[in-house]
């Protein structure tokens, strides 16, 4: 039995994916990186999210010891720090991911 390494980071290329599709629902992507995306809110999105006074939404990465790991969402001040993340999905494709990132942001739920 080969070890499975345990991801505590996104791919490159995968954040990107993720990244344009979330943009192609006209998400405004403020940051993306290896561990988050921080997506900047508009008036209406905090308010959807009663999220008044925080400007962004973080999608981050959360690894898990089968290598496969799952996405967690918070609203965050500073677009890296998220106080009580919650999770969002376990799928791994961009599309799926992007989709449920706007239902979110349109209804308050991921899905």
């Amino acid at each position: 039995m080969t070890d499975q390494p345990i991801h505590d980071e996104m791919p490159d290329t995968w954040v990107r994916a993720v990244a344009d599709a979330i943009e192609t629902h006209g998400h405004q992507i403020a940051d993306a990186h290896e561990s988050a995306i921080a997506i900047r809110l508009t008036p209406q999105q905090r308010r959807t999210l009663h999220a008044e006074t925080e400007p962004y939404l973080v999608i981050s990465w959360r690894g898990d010891d089968t290598g496969t790991g799952a996405l967690d969402r918070g609203i965050s001040p500073d677009g890296a720090h998220v106080p009580h993340p919650q999770p969002i999905t376990d799928t791994t494709n961009p599309n799926t991911i992007a989709r449920t990132v706007d239902t979110l942001l349109r209804t308050g739920q991921p899905a």
